[in-house]
């Protein structure tokens, strides 16, 4: 009997709250010609707090034991990295907000089983919390991105394309910074576009 009691109050405990706190995310990078969309199942998650109004959260779909081990080049990885560098959090009634305001930065690694591309752009949205708490959800609406770097031989499916979708991270500085590391080291490695070819790219059918 007293087994049984145990296992209810737990059962209880679950249900109201007291689980311990996930990461999860739903990302989408759509074309904006409709043709092509990229929205991969993101597993390894977290965020890092600079202060209280700047975070940076980390979201991929690549394995973390992949992704925390140095001697890994990700040598022909299939997968993504999404860098989410939020700078702002607005005050209801003290931030002006423009049609095209901007709070986030948002960079997007693709990694094509060899060849490499770098999406990049930003956006706005409005945190759940400021940073600092132990997790942070951000839902992202029409925050616009495009191809900014690529290693040769990458194909542009998606050109100019639009991010929406929420994620939510728990607070995680080590493992953050462990990202974000190997983030810029993909990052730094890729040359830059020129930018009539970044305005000239076209979005084909299939997703990267």
């Amino acid at each position: 009997m007293i087994g049984l009691l145990s296992l209810a109050a737990c059962s209880a405990l679950l249900l109201t709250g007291c689980a311990p706190e996930t990461s999860r995310a739903a990302l989408s990078l759509d074309a904006l010609d409709g043709d092509a969309a990229y929205g991969p199942r993101l597993t390894t998650i977290a965020y890092r707090a600079i202060d209280a109004n700047v975070a940076d959260v980390y979201l991929s779909d690549l394995p973390m034991a992949r992704l925390t081990d140095p001697n890994d080049a990700l040598t022909g990885a299939r997968g993504t990295i999404v860098h989410i560098h939020l700078f702002l959090v607005p005050r209801a009634g003290r931030t002006p907000i423009a049609p095209d305001a901007c709070n986030l930065l948002i960079r997007q690694v693709v990694l094509a089983g060899g060849p490499v591309g770098l999406y990049a752009g930003g956006g706005f949205a409005l945190p759940s919390t400021r940073p600092g708490a132990s997790r942070l959800a951000i839902s992202l609406a029409d925050s616009t991105l495009r191809l900014e770097r690529a290693s040769a031989g990458f194909d542009d499916r998606l050109g100019p394309a639009t991010m929406t979708g929420t994620a939510r991270a728990v607070r995680d500085d080590e493992l953050a910074e462990t990202l974000g590391a190997r983030f810029d080291a993909i990052a730094a490695a890729l040359p830059q576009l020129r930018t009539t070819e970044a305005a000239a790219t076209t979005s084909p059918t299939t997703s990267p």
